[in-house]
């Protein structure tokens, strides 16, 4: 839920319902805070369309979210909208699985497609300081946990 909450402010457009794209989705775990009842009582309603190019994840995305449009692409696939079709575009901890070759091309489909683009991601080594690196670690740690997934396994592969 945090890092909805991080995104949240984002996520409103005043007077009118937002259009979201969440790209990479998942199972649907981050937009499904979008749809909580109390988050839409404050928040008011949102438009959410979720794409995952593996099916497994698509599909427990739409048993999360039955009222998103969830489309299955494959990767490097182009994106089905038009331009500026939506508000916001979310790319959550979606670049780490993007190599580094094509991370310009997709970032710029985003903008393509999107008014805003949000960018959540745990690539530590990129931060510019050594501030910003010892807290991206911090937050890639906590990626890893409600996955089950030791994050000392990731952490020793990479350092």
């Amino acid at each position: 839920r945090r890092y909805f909450e991080a995104l949240r402010p984002f996520l409103k457009r005043e007077g009118k319902t937002p259009r979201i794209l969440d790209y990479g989705c998942g199972d649907g775990s981050l937009m499904s805070w979008a749809v909580d009842p109390q988050v839409q009582m404050v928040d008011g309603p949102r438009d959410i369309t979720l794409v995952e190019a593996n099916l497994e994840l698509a599909a427990r995305a739409q048993s999360k979210l039955p009222n998103a449009e969830v489309i299955h692409v494959d990767e490097g696939e182009p994106w089905p909208f038009v331009d500026l079709q939506f508000d916001v575009v979310v790319l959550a901890f979606v670049l780490h699985h993007v190599p580094m070759s094509a991370r310009a091309a997709l970032l710029a489909e985003a903008l393509r497609v999107g008014h805003q683009v949000l960018v959540l991601e745990d690539l530590p080594d990129e931060a510019l300081s050594a501030d910003a690196r010892r807290l991206a670690w911090l937050v890639t740690e906590e990626h890893f946990r409600p996955f089950g997934q030791d994050p000392d396994d990731f952490i020793a592969g990479v350092l």
